[in-house]
């Protein structure tokens, strides 16, 4: 297999069994703000995620949670609803 071709397939391929939970903090409270690219990275990696000619994750499974969405309820709940959706058979990120 030529190395376009990897590319070709790798591109192609499809996770709509994929689940994520992706978390960017840049804005806190207590210290100066981290740079802009902190938050633009974490959407960067949701549509890499969600995008059809990448990884294909369904939108439905990936939460993206930034800044002061990012509590620790939330996280804690977000956790808990991908631990009850996904199956031992299926791809996570966090």
């Amino acid at each position: 297999m030529s190395h376009h071709d990897q590319i070709d397939s790798v591109s192609k391929s499809k996770f709509p069994d994929g689940h994520a939970l992706v978390i960017a903090i840049s804005a806190y409270k207590e210290v100066s703000p981290l740079p802009p690219e902190i938050t633009n990275d974490a959407r960067a990696i949701t549509a890499v995620l969600t995008a059809p000619e990448y990884c294909g994750y369904d939108p439905k499974n990936v939460t993206l949670l930034l800044d002061e969405q990012a509590t620790l309820e939330a996280i804690r709940r977000e956790l808990g609803f991908l631990a009850n959706r996904a199956s031992s058979a299926d791809t996570v990120c966090i």
